[in-house]
């Protein structure tokens, strides 16, 4: 996402919510959903005790557009059809101007990096200080996130990161840096989209639709998907960092 930006106040973004239905599938009969394996890579701070609850969001938002999001261990050798890692660090050195105005800055809350030719890496990079910086915006009964019960503070965190990592997904399996205007590949969340019970800003926008059922079906059609669909490519200036 080169969106999701920090913003000194809620932002409301317009969303046609009834443009895509969530429940409405992409797969063709009879296909089975394409499944991405994410694997913990790097330190692992605090918050990678979420990690179940993060796969869980990331599977709820594209498990109708037929991908299967599970979490699988570092050695594990099970035959996903894509194997994605997701690292948690800082991503303040992604630091880019916000709406064009000089002396205002945003920190990236996800990261995924393209190479010459367009073609997405294999490592997702969540920054989850800066999403609970984000989430700091919101408010619970009138009550900031430093006075929540650690329970819910650890129920909203796993379900923003979640958010998060699928919208980097989302650049993944469309393979593409684009974004769109609405839903799932917006430039740009506030906290209480990211918290939200809700999943209506996350649906991936229908325009996109023929693009991702041609990715998946390439995905199907590889013969080494571990080379020739998850290959770890040289990472270049043309990152997608996501605000």
């Amino acid at each position: 996402m080169r969106g999701m930006r920090s913003l000194p106040r809620l932002i409301a973004v317009g969303v046609v919510a009834a443009a895509v239905s969530p429940d409405v599938p992409v797969r063709a009969a009879g296909r089975q959903d394409v499944t991405v394996g994410i694997v913990l890579g790097g330190p692992a701070p605090a918050r990678a005790r979420l990690v179940p609850a993060i796969v869980a969001e990331a599977d709820r938002i594209w498990r109708p557009r037929g991908v299967r999001i599970v979490s699988v261990a570092r050695q594990s050798v099970t035959p996903d059809d894509v194997r994605i890692t997701l690292t948690f660090t800082s991503l303040k050195s992604a630091v880019r101007p916000l709406n064009g105005r000089r002396g205002a800055a945003t920190t990236g809350l996800g990261s995924i990096w393209f190479d010459e030719d367009d073609a997405p890496g294999d490592t997702i990079s969540v920054d989850d200080e800066a999403v609970a910086a984000r989430i700091s915006e919101v408010k619970v009964n009138n009550r900031p996130m430093d006075e929540w019960p650690p329970a819910v503070i650890d129920q909203v965190m796993g379900r923003a990161l979640g958010r998060v990592l699928a919208h980097e997904l989302g650049h993944y399996l469309l393979r593409s840096k684009a974004h769109q205007t609405s839903g799932l590949m917006r430039a740009a969340f506030s906290g209480s989209d990211l918290a939200s019970w809700a999943r209506t800003r996350f649906v991936l926008d229908s325009n996109m639709l023929p693009r991702l059922r041609a990715n998946l079906a390439r995905i199907e059609l590889l013969k080494d998907p571990a080379v020739a669909a998850n290959r770890q490519r040289a990472a270049s200036p043309a990152s997608d960092v996501d605000r």
